[in-house]
């Protein structure tokens, strides 16, 4: 399958579950919620024009927004995301660069790499929601730590996700064999 079909049918599908199942992750009386819904715009290709993040983080936002009636906060929160997506894939790429195309997992990328960039997204989304959402600079502190709360319960999820339905190993035994029937 197309690595651009692939990733949108993914991105439509944790949209899909956000609506149906996550709207209702909301702990501590609001101060850590679950967007699911990061993860599908953590798994688009890298490489693409910065225009398309936007789009697709707005669109997404857009989404969230009307079925969750959310007034608007996840549509800005998504803008927010999809101007500054491809500078934290710059951020957390290695010495050489990411090539065109390149999606992010924990298998070719590592876990901390991985788990990295879905910190910043999942954090910076959460950021701008709270921030937008407090509506004044004295609360900027409190937004921050909500930020750094919803981020990590959405990392988590996250990577729960990436390891039971991310990329698997093709071939777990070694190519190399002394036995000349295996």
């Amino acid at each position: 399958m197309n690595g651009t079909v692939k990733s949108i049918s993914v991105l439509i599908i944790t949209i899909l579950l956000q609506i149906l199942i996550f709207r209702f992750g909301i702990f501590a009386g609001g101060k850590a919620i679950i967007f699911f819904h990061l993860y599908g715009l953590v798994l688009l290709p890298i490489g693409w024009h910065k225009t398309t993040y936007l789009f697709f983080g707005t669109i997404t936002g857009a989404i969230v927004d009307l079925v969750l009636l959310g007034g608007g906060l996840h549509m800005a929160s998504g803008a927010i995301l999809g101007l500054t997506l491809p500078h934290i894939s710059v951020a957390i790429a290695p010495r050489d660069g990411f090539q065109k195309g390149h999606v992010i997992c924990a298998l070719k990328d590592g876990w901390m790499r991985f788990l990295s960039y879905c910190f910043l997204v999942s954090t910076l989304y959460s950021f701008g929601l709270f921030a937008i959402e407090g509506g004044r600079l004295g609360i900027i502190l409190v937004a921050l730590w909500k930020a750094i709360l919803s981020g990590s319960l959405t990392v988590i999820l996250m990577g729960l996700s990436q390891g039971l339905f991310g990329l698997k190993r093709k071939n777990k035994k070694s190519k190399v064999s002394a036995y000349p029937w295996s």
